[in-house]
């Protein structure tokens, strides 16, 4: 449709009982303070549509000079890198070893917090456990550099005190969150009703779409569309 961005803005709100907060934005957007990050640029369902989605935005950057900052995972953005009119390549460096080692930190309070300890000393000792656990795995320290994937190593230690001992076990762990646990976090922090229900396991899915990936695809990345099929 036609729609312009402020009015898909205001939609959002209303969506969510919070229209009066559309006033704020809609100064913001006319005297052009407005800076639009699109998150997950890649995670449309087709790629027409996200071509379709894009060009919106570009039109409505270049009318009221708005910023952009799009995110996406670079196989994604190599599929639609033509449909940006002008952009700035920025690429994000994996965890360094020091925002590891505060990342790990952060959550080791937070999880002192949520049990009512208070016990900073605590925290410090489990992360530097932690660290420790990474470095005599090559594999593993591999893993942490990415924040997701170590969370999921995070979560893995507390539940059972130990990390996994190998990268197999650990893969198994960070398939389990990504294939059940992610995706229904991601529905609720959207605010998404989801009432559909499958009478298959989604797992058997996925492995047989890996052995197939594994067989026949370069590069260990397939298109949604030929994944369909």
């Amino acid at each position: 449709n036609n729609l312009s961005i402020g009015d898909l803005l205001k939609m959002w709100f209303k969506a969510h009982d919070k229209e009066h907060l559309f006033h704020v934005i809609k100064d913001v957007i006319e005297d052009e303070r407005l800076l639009f990050v699109i998150d997950g640029v890649d995670e449309l369902t087709d790629i027409v549509s996200a071509r379709q989605a894009i060009s919106k935005i570009e039109i409505h950057s270049e009318l009221s000079k708005t910023r952009i900052i799009y995110s996406s995972r670079p196989y994604g953005y190599r599929l639609l890198q033509d449909a940006f009119s002008k952009i700035k390549e920025v690429h994000l460096l994996p965890f360094s070893d020091v925002q590891q080692k505060q990342f790990i930190n952060y959550w080791y309070e937070k999880w002192l917090s949520s049990i009512g300890n208070a016990d900073q000393d605590y925290a410090k000792t489990q992360t530097t456990n932690f660290l420790e656990d990474l470095k005599r795995s090559s594999e593993l320290k591999h893993l942490a550099e990415n924040p997701l994937l170590l969370s999921i190593l995070i979560t893995q230690k507390l539940r059972d005190s130990v990390l996994p001992n190998n990268k197999v076990k650990a893969l198994e762990a960070i398939t389990e969150y990504l294939t059940n646990i992610h995706p229904k976090k991601r529905v609720t922090s959207a605010s998404i009703i989801d009432h559909e229900k499958f009478n298959f396991d989604l797992v058997e899915i996925f492995e047989v779409l890996a052995i197939h990936i594994h067989r026949n695809i370069n590069g260990g990345v397939i298109e949604k569309t030929s994944a369909k099929k």
